[in-house]
């Protein structure tokens, strides 16, 4: 992933809207859209691409690819906090003091801490490169004009968008191994192969999409190129997958002992009926 030419890249469109957008965040019942965060949410599952093309038109009226709705982020922080307790009582009798741990670990550092990671080093690989106003992205110009397809002169990569990006591509990961997991405990949950290659898959599938979606996010902006490195990881998943299988690794046991390791919190005798 690489941007075309040599024009700087900054932060500092970025750093002006944090304060508003911190402050939508606080005041977020009358700030956000959240029929437009629902509706994401589902085209993220059923048709992804429709959620960059929207992306596209938005940053020429608004002149950024980043979202300046929150409502995307408040959600997911709610579905998070809803998903860790669902998980504590599934689990066990948790404390307080415990889900309050997992749903911090949850946000701060899966969720929120992974984002910034990933958008830093996104911002990182282009900074101080360059951007080009060409446009060859299939799918992405469907139904517009040349002129509409080029890329503004000086775009640049937006540390905000490169966060959207790993938001969006959070969301499916979120449903396979929250809540699709979740429904699927008392059989993961068991000793023995088939459990193990059922997670393993699962896992592969989710980590896979994410790895997808975040192509496509990268692959929208028209002034970066060689963005099919990004789908990469996916052959390195899939071997891990297939490692973890022959070695018996369940992903499922291993996720709940991390999260609920103590012997009052977590029984997994139980799930194989002992």
């Amino acid at each position: 992933m690489a941007p075309a030419n040599s024009l700087p890249l900054t932060l500092d469109h970025n750093r002006v809207g944090l304060q508003e957008y911190v402050h939508r965040i606080v005041h977020f019942r009358e700030q956000c859209d959240f029929e437009y965060t629902f509706c994401t949410m589902l085209w993220l599952c059923i048709d992804p691409r429709r959620v960059y093309r929207n992306a596209e038109y938005s940053s020429r009226t608004k002149h950024q690819w980043a979202r300046d709705d929150p409502g995307f982020v408040v959600v997911m922080v709610a579905l998070i906090a809803s998903s860790m307790t669902a998980w504590s009582i599934a689990l066990g009798p948790a404390s307080i003091s415990m889900w309050l741990a997992n749903v911090a670990y949850e946000v701060l550092v899966d969720f929120l801490g992974l984002g910034l990671v990933a958008a830093g080093v996104a911002w990182l690989v282009t900074s101080g490169r360059a951007a080009s106003t060409e446009r060859d992205r299939d799918g992405f110009g469907d139904g517009l004009g040349e002129d509409e397809c080029a890329a503004p002169t000086g775009a640049q990569l937006e540390f905000a968008y490169g966060f959207d990006v790993h938001c969006n591509a959070y969301f499916p990961l979120f449903l396979a191994t929250h809540v699709v997991q979740y429904m699927a405990l008392p059989l993961l949950l068991r000793a023995g192969h088939l459990p193990g290659l059922l997670s393993c898959v699962l896992y592969c599938l989710a980590l896979s999409y994410y790895t997808y979606l975040t192509f496509l996010g990268y692959n929208a902006l028209p002034f970066l190129r060689h963005t099919e490195v990004v789908v990469l990881p996916i052959g390195g998943l899939a071997l891990l997958a297939l490692v973890g299988i022959v070695v018996g690794f369940n992903p499922t046991r291993a996720s709940a002992t991390f999260f609920f390791a103590t012997a009052e919190q977590l029984d997994l005798d139980e799930f194989d009926g002992g």
